[in-house]
């Protein structure tokens, strides 16, 4: 299933066919909420997350800048 804004999403991978790098050590794990979809360019869709607790504005966005990036093979959605 892929991910939806508004979406609880855990971090997770497959991490013998992509290895540990950078700051993945430290996400992994976690639960967050996706918060913002990018579909341009020619790559793969990516996720922006976010951390902690966050309620919707009354237009249905969630307004945050502390959001971090994952590609939808890094999240699990969380039913």
């Amino acid at each position: 299933m892929m991910p939806k804004v508004g979406n609880k999403v855990r971090l997770e991978r497959d991490e013998t066919k992509y290895p540990v790098r950078g700051s993945w050590a430290r996400n992994r794990g976690k639960t967050a909420t996706v918060v913002e979809i990018n579909r341009a360019g020619k790559g793969p869709t990516e996720y922006a997350v976010a951390f902690g607790r966050l309620t919707p504005d009354e237009d249905g966005r969630y307004h945050t800048t502390d959001k971090t990036w994952f590609r939808a093979w890094e999240l699990r959605v969380i039913r």
